[in-house]
């Protein structure tokens, strides 16, 4: 029986090459496409893992307003922190940028495509991409800033995996964008003659012990800083309208303390002198009061503070004399001067008195106007500009995370698009079932086994599917299918050339996968078809459709007929629309 089985496989096939021929084609480019993206992805990504590692790939980076200090980088470095500088410049000239840095020492080294790096001040190494575009070659003389270099290699640098120019860049225009390394020395050249103020101070750290990037962070902002020395005038405007108004206010509470203690000592040193004043004024009228007595001694009178003027009243009125008249005004004079000079100092006194309670009063009021400057103005300003990890990174490993993408996807497209193509042929193989429905229900009587029949059934499908398979992933592992996926990571990205990996769950995923999915599918469609009874299967009786009992009677003769057309024909509409769907969705991914 098995002999006969065998022989209707071979008939069946030469019956329908032409179909299952077709179909194995499908197979065959199916997996080849999905072969040559996973693998050609797996370069990517096993690729970028190992030159990672070779060029010391940063774990982040950050920028600051002022450059760090000796000090400062030697205290990041304690914590087991590998830091190195990055700054850079950007010099614009047509439209297009060049960004200039240093050749870098520990961290983000540059991979040489083709060249050496540069070993004089007049040579640098262009990134791979931009030389590309440009079409500039090894040799070639660039000019930047009005200085001429000789280019000595092209590569790329981890950091720059995509090459642009802004964080917020979506898009690479390699064209346009550029990054050239030159020596340290010609870097601090470029720096001094041109004065260069848009110079960004970039720092990249790798992390070697359990310091943590966010612990770093910290640190970082935890450092001394002096916003004062920002030369961004944008910063500094920003200051100004922010704690630049804090500062305003301190310093002007400042100025009123200031201002209080001046007084009060000013008035400390007058109020030490007030007795020296008021025996000063004494002194003088008591002089002149000798001066009187002296005068009207002949007249045997004693003057005194309290009776020099009744008495000389006296004088004048009995003498009718000038002289004791204008002696009595300068003493009146005099001791009005005494009088006042005390007065002078009580006052004097009693506002020094008052200026201690203003300067308390200032010190409070200081005192009480930073609480609330610390309460309202409470924005830090640290030196920290940005702090970017690498992971948040798109710059890094923007290739390997694009391929990981359609890695996956390539792997579940093929399982998707195996899953229809196999549908398609348990289509084929259920008409077949149809037509020799009396033949196997004639086995079935002669005691052939249901089982017996699923699996004859269901040999051609699955080595049409295991030898498509396996061809499309030959074809697809080969080295010009993979070069030309590889080709559109080189034509993007600035990344180095990758050796080609075959992975082995690559290749057991286009032996196992299209037969396992073909006996899946076509055993669900067989079985359902060969759980007949025999007696069914001879008289080839068909299973009664619900599609007469559809009310179609207020359509049109012609137009019920097309309906009752397509639910007699649901499961070839149901694939011609899938198939159309995963068609425009593989078109769509593709764009």
């Amino acid at each position: 029986m098995k002999k006969v089985l065998n022989k209707r496989i071979l008939r069946d096939l030469k019956n329908n090459f032409a179909r299952y021929a077709a179909l194995f084609l499908l197979i065959v480019l199916g997996m080849y496409i999905v072969t040559s993206m996973v693998a050609s992805s797996e370069n990517v990504i096993r690729g970028t893992i190992e030159k990672n590692e070779l060029n010391c790939v940063e774990d982040g980076e950050f920028s600051v307003f002022v450059p760090l200090t000796n000090e400062q980088l030697d205290s990041i470095r304690a914590n087991d922190v590998d830091i190195e500088e990055i700054f850079n410049f950007d010099y614009s000239e047509n439209g297009q940028v060049i960004r200039v840095m240093k050749v870098r020492d520990s961290i983000n080294l540059i991979e040489l495509n083709e060249g050496n790096l540069p070993h004089y001040d007049n040579e640098l190494v262009l990134e791979q991409r931009y030389a590309s575009e440009n079409n500039i070659k090894i040799g070639d003389d660039i000019f930047i800033s009005g200085k001429k270099f000789k280019v000595s290699g092209t590569g790329c640098v981890p950091d720059y995996d995509m090459p642009i120019r802004k964080i917020s860049d979506t898009s690479v225009e390699s064209s346009d964008f550029g990054i050239a390394f030159v020596t340290g020395t010609m870097y601090d050249t470029f720096i001094t003659e041109s004065n260069c103020k848009a110079q960004e101070y970039i720092y990249a750290y790798r992390l070697k012990g359990e310091f943590s990037a966010d612990n770093l962070k910290k640190f970082i902002k935890d450092m001394e800083f002096d916003y004062h020395d920002v030369e961004d005038k944008y910063f500094q405007d920003y200051i100004s309208n922010t704690l630049g108004k804090k500062d305003d206010l301190t310093n002007g509470i400042k100025e009123l303390v200031d201002g209080s203690e001046k007084l009060s000592d000013g008035l400390s040193e007058i109020t030490s002198h007030n007795d020296d004043i008021r025996k000063g004024a004494d002194d003088i009228f008591e002089i002149f009061l000798l001066q009187a007595n002296e005068a009207v001694s002949f007249m045997g009178i004693n003057l005194t503070v309290d009776n020099y003027a009744s008495e000389l009243e006296k004088c004048v009125a009995v003498t009718q004399n000038s002289e004791l008249s204008e002696l009595k005004n300068t003493l009146d004079k005099l001791k009005e001067f005494s009088d006042k000079t005390e007065e002078y100092t009580d006052r004097v006194s009693e506002v020094y008195d008052g200026s201690d309670e203003i300067e308390s009063g200032m010190k409070e009021l200081q005192e009480k106007t930073e609480e609330i400057s610390e309460k309202y103005f409470d924005g830090q300003i640290d030196n920290l500009m940005m702090f970017l990890k690498a992971e948040d990174n798109p710059r890094i490993n923007a290739a390997s995370n694009e391929r990981m993408v359609n890695r996956n996807m390539g792997l579940l497209a093929g399982v998707v698009v195996m899953i229809l193509f196999m549908y398609v042929i348990s289509v084929f193989v259920v008409h077949q079932i149809q037509s020799e429905s009396s033949v196997i229900g004639t086995l079935y009587a002669l005691g052939v086994k249901k089982k017996d029949l699923i699996f004859h059934y269901l040999r051609l499908p699955t080595l049409i599917a295991f030898l498509g398979g396996i061809t499309g992933g030959i074809i697809g592992f080969s080295k010009f299918a993979i070069d030309s996926q590889m080709s559109q990571v080189y034509s993007y990205y600035s990344v180095p050339e990758y050796e080609n990996v075959y992975p082995v769950y690559l290749l057991v995923y286009c032996i196992v996968m299209p037969s396992v999915i073909a006996m899946i599918v076509n055993y669900i469609v067989i079985n359902q078809k060969l759980s007949k009874t025999a007696l069914s299967l001879i008289r080839n009786e068909q299973k009664e459709s619900k599609i007469s009992n559809v009310n179609l009677k207020k359509f049109s003769f012609i137009r019920s007929f097309q309906i009752r057309q397509i639910l007699r024909e649901i499961r070839i509409v149901f694939t011609i629309v899938f198939g159309m769907f995963i068609a425009l969705l593989i078109f769509m991914i593709g764009i």
